[in-house]
């Protein structure tokens, strides 16, 4: 865990592993829904639909898809994990601008 991540934690008294697991299929779809994929949706709405758009109005192509795709490999905080993150952000980004849409 990062020294941040446990700062963070510890000052919010929060102890991941009390999270009680769903107790019926319903509210495990439910947890699923609110902890994955609702981030996710809003995170391809705002780094490819907002921030990329608005990047390529005013810059050129390619400073455009540069900076959507170390916003998004920065904003996930993980050094070790950012190799990884630039690949798929690139990908996503060339992805949304060949198809014309998220």
């Amino acid at each position: 865990m990062m020294p941040a991540d446990h700062a963070w934690q510890t000052a919010m008294q929060i102890n991941p592993d009390s999270y009680p697991a769903p107790e019926s299929i319903p509210a495990a779809m439910l947890s699923v829904l609110l902890l994955a994929v609702i981030p996710a949706v809003l995170e391809e709405a705002f780094f490819r639909g907002a921030l990329l758009t608005a990047l390529l109005d005013g810059s050129r192509r390619a400073t455009a898809v540069l900076l959507t795709t170390v916003s998004f490999a920065l904003m996930h905080g993980r050094l070790a994990s950012l190799p990884s993150l630039m690949t798929l952000s690139l990908l996503l980004t060339l992805l949304m601008l060949y198809s014309g849409s998220i």
